[in-house]
């Protein structure tokens, strides 16, 4: 709504309309398509190792078998703290967006607290669980400056000021593999399921709590390392999570064992130019004639690029394994990308274009409020 891409002035035609915030959604949603692809394209690894642990806690405890024992028909319900730091900065052709100055400074910091409901049902095969995430977030607190200047969310274009409820499937095995998922992030990139930064965070909140589990007893001092490749939209994308059991704690008056778990992506690159070729090609309706010939040379200089640096997330999770739940769990992850954008003046024809770097850094704590029985 009132930003406009870089296009020329088009005889006997309108001219070509190319929103940057889609742009800038195509970006933030193809991150979230390299952790949310459907779980026949990972390949995971798993090594189980002895290590010291790296902190402290209560107290000791021998082998028990950790997995995950959601009841049938059973609903889990975790109140939910969501704190996230965004920044951005532009720089480049004001030309090149249509709308705004460059360069531009962005700070926003939001915060929100809901309730997560986690329903059991049973899965399509023994040993499985069909588990459905949901949770809406209202009263998102927001606050920042824009080069300078106070933010309000009255007139934020980006939607910095709502976040996209949760409603999300998945069918799990008693170690937390993800057989599959209903997650789709890149298809909501067209269907325009998120117009906002908040979305850069949002896949981690729906994914089940707790880590992978490698299967059999664990006790305090154990460490195992899930690896995993998935089919990006430019490549393979590797990510590499180390668990660790670093001791034992009371939670509620429960004994609940402490894992802390470090995942760290691998940078990537995409390039999304034939994409943006395609859609600006779509939006113009040319049959042959010099007009195909005009609108040919102005794709050859378009560029869309996204360079997504390493990225890495922190978890600590305090897993009561005499029940098979998680009862609280802390999340820290930050993710950094620069995109590249290059296309001709609306109005010259000349090449302009700019450069963006955004940022998101995320904390989330989740506690167990109740566990129960549903009926039906």
């Amino acid at each position: 709504t009132g930003c406009r891409g870089p296009g020329v002035a088009w005889p006997g035609s309108e001219k070509p309309e190319i929103p940057v915030k889609l742009a800038k959604s195509a970006a933030l949603l193809l991150v979230l398509a390299a952790c949310a692809a459907p779980a026949e394209t990972i390949d995971t690894t798993d090594t189980t190792a002895v290590a010291p642990p790296s902190s402290t806690t209560t107290q000791a405890a021998q082998p028990v078998a950790f997995a995950y024992r959601y009841q049938p028909d059973s609903q889990l319900a975790y109140r939910v703290q969501v704190e996230q730091e965004i920044a951005i900065a532009a720089e480049g052709d004001t030309d090149a967006i249509g709308a705004g100055e460059l360069p531009l400074d962005g700070q926003v910091s939001t915060a929100v607290e809901t309730i997560m409901s986690y329903q059991a049902f049973a899965g399509p095969i023994d040993g499985t669980t069909e588990l459905v995430i949901t949770a809406s977030f209202e009263d998102v607190s927001v606050s920042g400056t824009m080069n300078g200047e106070p933010f309000s969310p009255s007139e934020d274009d980006l939607g910095f000021s709502s976040i996209p409820p949760i409603d999300a499937t998945f069918i799990v095995d008693e170690t937390g593999k993800i057989i599959s998922s209903s997650l789709d992030s890149l298809g909501a990139m067209f269907g325009g399921g998120v117009e906002s930064l908040q979305g850069l965070g949002q896949d981690s909140l729906s994914r089940p709590l707790g880590p992978r589990f490698p299967g059999g007893d664990l006790e305090v001092g154990d460490t195992w390392t899930n690896e995993e490749t998935i089919d990006g939209p430019s490549g393979p994308i590797t990510s590499r999570s180390t668990h660790s059991v670093i001791g034992v704690e009371k939670v509620d008056g429960i004994d609940t064992y402490v894992i802390e778990t470090v995942t760290q992506a691998d940078p990537f690159e995409i390039d999304l130019t034939e994409i943006f070729r395609a859609m600006f090609q779509g939006m113009m309706s040319f049959e042959g004639g010099d007009d195909q010939e005009e609108l040919e040379s102005v794709l050859e200089q378009l560029e869309f690029r996204i360079a997504v640096a390493p990225s890495e997330a922190t978890a600590t999770t305090w897993f009561d394994a005499s029940a098979g739940q998680v009862r609280r769990a802390l999340m820290a992850t930050s993710v950094t990308l620069t995109m590249t954008f290059r296309g001709p003046d609306e109005t010259t024809g000349e090449l302009v274009g700019f450069t963006m770097d955004m940022s998101l850094a995320q904390t989330a704590r989740f506690d167990l409020e109740s566990a129960r029985q549903t009926t039906g």
